[in-house]
């Protein structure tokens, strides 16, 4: 079965303590077909110094990682965010939650039996 590309929309800001363990969250999905997309709101705790040692660690997920200079605020980063996803459908995550590991599988089943007029699920 052709399994359509997830986008995982990772937001962070000032979230240190969490980071590790929402990231693993998204990593144990027992959907597979996804790309990771993590933006940080420029930080000011060691957020950056934390995501980029987790994905030096994980060169074979698809990661993209987007590091503001400067705090744009969550709709100008969401927007940055979501103009460089290429999933079918996209997966909005704080870095300060977790997922339950199967999570996108229910989500994606559920849209993929869906009519074309229904796109949300939650």
């Amino acid at each position: 079965m052709n399994q359509p590309l997830v986008s995982v929309i990772c937001a962070c800001y000032n979230q240190s303590r969490y980071v590790i363990e929402s990231l693993e969250s998204v990593k144990n999905q027992t959907y597979k077909n996804l790309e990771i997309i993590i933006w940080d709101d420029a930080s000011k705790d060691d957020s950056v110094k934390i995501i980029e040692q987790w994905i030096s660690y994980h060169p074979y997920l698809n990661i993209q990682f987007i590091q503001n200079r400067e705090n744009r605020g969550i709709c100008k980063s969401l927007n940055t965010a979501q103009n460089q996803s290429t999933g079918k459908y996209i997966k909005l995550f704080a870095l300060d939650d977790i997922l339950y590991p199967d999570k996108i599988t229910r989500h994606v089943n559920i849209l993929e039996k869906s009519a074309e007029n229904e796109v949300l699920v939650f």
